[in-house]
């Protein structure tokens, strides 16, 4: 039976929860394959320690927000106002 593979190259996905465990292993295999990630979390120092992990000329951006507020949901919305989003990968657990 055929396998089918999705090809990530160029695409842009948004990974909440990107700051640690899931959401950062997900960023750095995606970003291994092209894509460009959008990494949301709460915790600037997080985030900015999975961008580091990322490869060289991944084209990524952090959005330091809290999924559980309007505010926050509108700042991941607007971070994909010029580039678009191909997939959302709602990792973000709204538990503290």
């Amino acid at each position: 039976m055929p396998r089918s593979v999705m090809l990530l190259e160029g695409r842009s996905i948004v990974i909440t929860g990107a700051g640690s465990g899931i959401g950062r292993a997900l960023a750095v295999a995606l970003a291994t394959r092209g894509a460009r990630v959008i990494l949301v979390g709460r915790r600037a120092a997080a985030l900015a320690e999975t961008a580091m992990q990322l490869p060289v000329g991944v084209r990524s951006l952090t959005v330091v927000a809290d999924i559980t507020t309007a505010a926050g949901r509108a700042m991941i919305v607007e971070s994909c106002r010029n580039d678009g989003l191909d997939i959302l990968i709602n990792n973000a657990s709204a538990i503290s």
